[in-house]
């Protein structure tokens, strides 16, 4: 039988605790790389200064790079908690254009598609290899994420060792979320819920970028049973961190509005099946409506790679690498680092 999880973040209370919490975090990320790296750097990419991060607890680690969700969802506060991908992992997390310090730094960007941001991303995988010192790269992209990896991937193999796609996008995301969200909302009796899908519709075609959103949320409410991955994980991280002021984070509210108007059109219903010249790796939570796991499953055939392989997490949901961080590196650890040439 399901329980129902008691959110615990509070908008009030969480400005309360902020201060103790930067400073808390601001001990954790010094600590945990003592003897590693702890580089915050801007790079210029496709003419544009953009912000990373670059943490590990041992100089000799490969490489992560993370290519954020949202769109335009900033990872970097999570940056805290990663202590177990930092043991394993040079871990690179990045503000792309129109994504948290960069849109602070830059503002709204006239070039926000995705080939811009894959292109973008391979340029700062090239600028890494020569920076750090490596061949490749393990690429790693989180929900819409996986689609720009799926470009980067494509167009410069040879960067990369192995494709890591975490809420993974699949065949008819968008569709299979309308269609199981509103099933799991009706067997719980959620009838305003189900009538507000109704009213929507179940094409994503036809739905507005507002909507879209919507659905999401709709997705996410119809998930008590696991983390919610706005209460339970975004929201505390970008409030706890010592990498963002206030203001910075009303700024990402409105560049995740915009990201989410400008992107829609490509991100409506975007397939990442084909060819790949790596490894792929699908991590996915069992309980994600957002994404559901059964559009990924339908996915998989159409990936051709090497190898392909699907791993679910039971009890979560969106963002697995965030609410299971510890099953997730124990994951890596053994799906990737153990199969690559070292």
């Amino acid at each position: 039988m399901s329980t129902t999880i008691q959110h615990a973040f509070a908008p009030f209370t969480a400005m309360l605790r902020r201060p103790a919490e930067r400073r808390r975090n601001a001990r954790a990320l010094v600590a945990s790389t003592t003897e590693g790296v702890d580089r915050r750097e801007w790079v210029r990419l496709g003419g544009v200064d953009q912000w990373i991060t670059i943490r590990s607890a041992s100089q000799g680690n490969p490489v992560l790079l993370v290519i954020p969700g949202g769109p335009a969802s900033p990872y970097i506060p999570f940056n805290p908690q990663l202590q177990a991908w930092e043991r394993i992992f040079t871990v690179v997390q990045w503000d792309q254009r129109g994504v948290g310090r960069t849109f602070v730094r830059n503002g709204a960007d006239a070039e926000l598609t995705l080939a811009r941001l894959a292109a973008d991303g391979v340029e700062l995988a090239r600028w890494l290899t020569r920076e750090l010192g490596t061949e490749r790269i393990v690429l790693m992209g989180s929900s819409v994420g996986t689609v720009i990896t799926a470009q980067m991937a494509m167009e410069a193999p040879e960067l990369f060792s192995q494709l890591v796609g975490a809420n993974q996008v699949g065949v008819g995301s968008r569709a299979a979320s309308w269609r199981e969200t509103r099933a799991e909302l009706e067997r719980r009796g959620k009838r305003k819920r189900v009538a507000a899908l109704d009213a929507i519709g179940p094409d994503p075609l036809g739905w507005t970028p507002a909507q879209a959103e919507e659905v999401s949320k709709h997705a996410i409410a119809a998930s008590p049973q696991v983390p919610d991955m706005v209460y339970d994980l975004m929201l505390p991280a970008l409030m706890f961190t010592p990498d963002y002021s206030m203001s910075d984070i009303r700024a990402i509210g409105k560049s995740m509005e915009i990201a989410r108007d400008e992107l829609y059109a490509e991100l409506c219903d975007p397939d990442v099946a084909g060819r790949y010249e790596i490894p792929v790796l699908m991590v996915h939570g069992e309980g994600d409506l957002v994404n559901p796991v059964s559009a990924v499953r339908a996915l998989l055939p159409r990936v051709d790679s090497p190898r392909t392989e699907l791993v679910t997490v039971p009890d979560v949901g969106h963002l697995v690498e965030f609410a299971a961080v510890e099953r997730f590196a124990g994951i890596l650890e053994e799906k990737v680092l153990q199969r690559t040439p070292r």
